[in-house]
């Protein structure tokens, strides 16, 4: 049996080696978390938001409108068993039916200003909580993967209720990426039209985004890739989801709204997705000049009012 003295010191570099590893694992998971928290986790009092919100917000006509008119408030179960929370509005057609959904922090009443107008045009409002927003369950959004599943069981909602309901989508941000996402070639007969404002192409494209761009991070493309590692692994979603599929199968008119000056989701989403779409689709692009992100309307209200009812016209009794 022959022995062999190892040098303690010819261990170093392995040792060393050992703790850079372990070093840089535990950083890359620490970065990961983190990054995942600013940007999917609920906010924090989210569920009392409405006591810290501008007074200003809560005086407008829209809002009161919100307010003031008798809901019924509705739970309904998730795929994963979230309870997620929406309000219904009794409208006077007997079936036509508007679904609105809100985007990124937002809540049932975000859309309060386009739930009026619908109203105003005889509608049946759903108006929905996503999942981690407000009074929806939820530790954390996933910018519309499992959102997907989430507003195809709100239409389902609206299709026990009428099974002849004629129901308009229509999505703003977050909001406007669902919607794009679930008129393809499985969506529901019912689905008669669908509007998205501010929608973005892709959550990889929007967080790059805001990661490299607004927040001028410059590892930007190395979060990215932790964060698509530990949303597949860890929380069963792919920040890799984007609109293309969707819309080259979709058959459902679409209106796409975007503000020219929207630094948030930048106005080049608009074209992207608009070249996305089935060619033997009803399509019609809009964009605002001068208005930001989710903007177009305060903007341009009554311009705004006209595209949209002359778009759906043809689709429900106005």
């Amino acid at each position: 049996m022959i022995l062999i003295n190892i040098p303690a010191w010819s261990l170093v570099p392995t040792i060393i080696g050992s703790i850079l590893i372990t070093a840089i694992i535990l950083a890359s998971i620490f970065l990961a978390n983190f990054y995942f928290g600013i940007s999917f986790l609920r906010l924090k009092n989210d569920k009392n938001f409405a006591k810290f919100e501008n007074e200003k917000y809560k005086n407008t006509p829209w809002r009161k409108f919100i307010t003031q008119t008798k809901k019924e408030r509705i739970v309904i179960k998730s795929k994963d068993n979230l309870n997620l929370v929406g309000y219904f509005i009794k409208g006077v057609s007997e079936d036509d039916y508007a679904l609105l959904i809100h985007g990124y922090h937002g809540r049932y009443y975000s859309l309060d200003r386009q739930a009026l107008f619908f109203h105003n045009l005889g509608f049946n409002l759903l108006l929905i909580n996503q999942r981690a927003h407000d009074e929806s369950d939820g530790k954390y959004t996933t910018l519309g993967y499992k959102e997907r599943d989430d507003i195809k069981r709100w239409i389902n909602e609206i299709i026990k209720r009428n099974s002849n309901a004629k129901i308009l989508l229509f999505g703003s941000s977050m909001g406007a990426f669902v919607v794009m996402n679930i008129i393809g070639k499985k969506a529901p007969k019912n689905i008669k039209a669908a509007i998205e404002d501010s929608g973005y192409f892709s959550i990889y494209e929007e967080l790059y985004y805001q990661t490299k761009v607004v927040a001028k991070v410059r590892l930007a493309k190395f979060l990215m890739f932790l964060a698509n590692i530990k949303t597949r692994l860890v929380n069963n979603f792919s920040i890799k989801l984007n609109v293309k599929e969707s819309l080259g199968e979709t058959e459902v008119p679409l209106l796409l709204i975007h503000g020219e000056d929207d630094d948030f989701v930048p106005v080049d989403a608009i074209d992207k997705c608009y070249k996305a779409i089935n060619p033997k689709c009803v399509k019609k692009k809009v964009i605002f000049p001068l208005a930001g992100h989710q903007e177009s309307y305060s903007y341009y209200p009554e311009e705004y009012e006209e595209i949209i009812k002359e778009f759906i016209k043809d689709y429900f009794k106005l």
